[in-house]
């Protein structure tokens, strides 16, 4: 459950990094965060164990502060699993790593959002805490693009929406993109095809993207500016042994109209990996 008042973060560290965690936990909690910060947020008589896995599973984020001494920490390795568990699941952007030094990160976190905490503990807190907001102000799940981009330093987060599967996907695209640039980046980190076939090639599924910013489609893609969301509209045309079927469009409300089962098997096909995991 979303604080987004107060979004709640859980803050994992080795013994010995504890003044860094609460150092962090001081400028998130300056800024409206809320700190979990192990056993400091327990309760005295509580299994501790199933304290800090109530505290994960309470958290809106998670923060791993990794370093020399966080290297093979059982209790430090079990507290990311279950962070990295949230992520399989589809929890969207719930874990981030800040590097206290330049030990490598695992390779099972390598992917993961990190910061360096040599550019001041004040900047990561206001990077974290913008990073939080923007998800959370989205007003849907946030997922990572199921097909992500090669990233370069220069470039732009923006959130696809689509309310109709009640999702949001992170998708990195190069500033200042022309419609076209940012159209291509969206449908291949999205993996979003042309269309789907069942039945040996007899019936299938046509589809037609849009992308839109406050309700008008993007034309001009140069005024976007990282964080901003924007909406992509589907077209799906199904047809047939018979020839094409009716058109149904996914933007606000989903598809209209009624949606036989083979019209159903045919959207999953094709767009069902955007959908977030049922739990």
């Amino acid at each position: 459950m979303s604080h987004v008042d107060q979004p709640r973060v859980f803050i994992s560290f080795a013994g010995t990094d504890r003044p860094m965690a609460e150092r962090l936990g001081e400028e998130l909690a300056q800024r409206g965060i809320e700190p979990f910060v192990d056993v400091v947020g327990i309760v005295a008589g509580d299994n501790i164990v199933l304290a800090i896995e109530r505290a994960i599973t309470q958290s809106d984020f998670f923060v791993l502060l990794w370093s020399q001494h966080t290297v093979e920490r059982p209790w430090v390795t079990h507290e990311y699993t279950i962070a990295l568990g949230r992520d399989l699941d589809h929890e969207p952007a719930f874990l981030f790593v800040v590097r206290l030094d330049d030990t490598p990160v695992p390779l099972s976190l390598s992917m993961r959002k990190y910061l360096d905490v040599s550019i001041g503990w004040g900047t990561v807190a206001d990077q974290l805490t913008a990073a939080w907001r923007r998800d959370l102000a989205v007003g849907l799940r946030v997922l990572p693009a199921p097909e992500p981009q090669p990233a370069r330093e220069s470039d732009m987060v923006l959130y696809v929406r689509n309310r109709a599967f009640s999702v949001a996907h992170l998708v990195s695209v190069v500033p200042s993109p022309t419609a076209e640039q940012l159209m291509d980046t969206v449908r291949a980190a999205l993996r979003l095809p042309d269309k789907v076939t069942e039945l040996n090639g007899k019936v299938g599924m046509t589809f037609r993207y849009r992308l839109a910013a406050d309700g008008e489609p993007i034309v001009d893609a140069t005024r976007l500016a990282a964080g901003d969301v924007i909406d992509l509209e589907v077209e799906v045309e199904p047809w047939g042994p018979g020839g094409q079927l009716s058109r149904y469009t996914f933007w606000d409300d989903g598809p209209a109209g009624p949606q036989p089962a083979m019209i159903r098997k045919l959207i999953n096909t094709g767009l069902g990996h955007l959908r977030p995991r049922q739990r």
